[in-house]
């Protein structure tokens, strides 16, 4: 998600015009749902997916033809997927999707603040989402929402309740759309060795925000983990508060031995991660286990630790294993969300 912003921010403060497309709404079989984005350009490649195939290529090149206009505008499109269009994708039927154009001409100081609002917010701690007033069927006001900045323009009462991981499309006059930009939870990566370095760039591309705690300064370097907020260069016997995990949080355990595993495990533990995994063997599971229960955590508490960490796929080097703890995560959050939407 970050690289898509990243590439409008960019693209516009060189002075060219760019164009944002989001599916605001979706049905039947199509690819993508509601929040799917790509960035379009004149030149330079498309970055990012509303779902590949008949739909993209329309809205690309309709992307393209409101980008030879000189001006800012938007407009709402609907495409329809059909039958055959499904076959080619391997689907049984077609669908319907509602994509949201959106032009950012270099030319607009309102453009260029909001796209740095943008690309701040995934520095920024904490979620943010992009919230737009429509009227007409064009979009009347855009902003960067990060729950504590509602105005009269931005109403807290009608935003905040549709400010959750899934995007919100609300009728109306005005209609608003919102879709989540950055996420609320953090990924903790505990150890900086070969797994990290495929795990880290992975996480990041999928929308975790995270952090890599290492307690070597030789693997505790930025230019490793391409994608991650923070770097901390800690002990794993007394872990800082910024490297403990939060109730929403995931933590990995990938250290370079059984000791420092032991240790990250037993200050995790006793925090309320939504997810805890740990790698290793099954014998090295299982001692882990018998230790932690040894060191007075009860069963419940051991038994938040998914070790071997990962969807159990065959993997065996570190980019098979970080697919496979990745593919966990996102089971994972996908389940709290769903949960949480109910």
């Amino acid at each position: 998600m970050r690289e898509i912003y990243d590439a409008l921010y960019k693209e516009v403060g060189c002075g060219r015009a760019a164009a944002l497309v989001t599916v605001m709404s979706s049905s039947g079989s199509v690819p993508r749902g509601a929040g799917a984005v790509m960035a379009v350009f004149e030149r330079a490649p498309t970055v990012g997916t509303v779902g590949g195939g008949s739909i993209e290529h329309r809205a690309e090149e309709r992307a393209k033809q409101m980008l030879r206009r000189p001006a800012n505008g938007s407009s709402i499109e609907t495409y329809t997927l059909t039958a055959g269009d499904a076959a080619g994708l391997g689907m049984v039927c077609g669908g319907t999707a509602s994509l949201l154009f959106e032009i950012f001409a270099p030319a607009d100081d309102e453009n260029i603040s909001l796209l740095r609002s943008m690309a701040a917010a995934f520095g920024r701690e904490g979620p943010s989402w992009y919230a737009r007033k429509l009227s007409g069927g064009r979009v009347t006001a855009a902003r960067v929402l990060t729950g504590d900045n509602f105005d009269e323009n931005f109403p807290e009462e009608t935003l905040a309740p549709v400010m959750r991981r899934e995007a919100a499309y609300m009728d109306g006059e005005p209609a608003w759309f919102v879709a989540r930009l950055t996420e609320r939870c953090r990924a903790i990566v505990y150890g900086g060795g070969h797994v990290s370095r495929e795990l880290v760039p992975l996480l990041a591309k999928c929308g975790f925000r995270v952090t890599v705690c290492e307690d070597r300064e030789q693997f505790a370097r930025e230019e490793y983990f391409p994608g991650a907020e923070k770097v901390l260069l800690c002990g794993f016997d007394a872990l800082p508060d910024k490297a403990l995990p939060g109730a929403e949080d995931f933590a990995v355990v990938v250290t370079r031995g059984h000791e420092a595993d032991f240790d990250v495990l037993s200050q995790v533990l006793k925090t309320p991660a939504v997810y805890v995994g740990c790698i290793g063997s099954r014998k090295k599971a299982q001692l882990t286990r018998e230790r932690l229960l040894e060191a007075g955590f009860a069963d419940g508490d051991v038994a938040r630790v998914r070790s071997p960490v990962g969807l159990a796929i065959g993997a065996e080097t570190p980019a098979e294993i970080a697919v496979s703890i990745a593919a966990e995560m996102i089971q994972t959050r996908a389940a709290q969300a769903n949960g949480a939407a109910q």
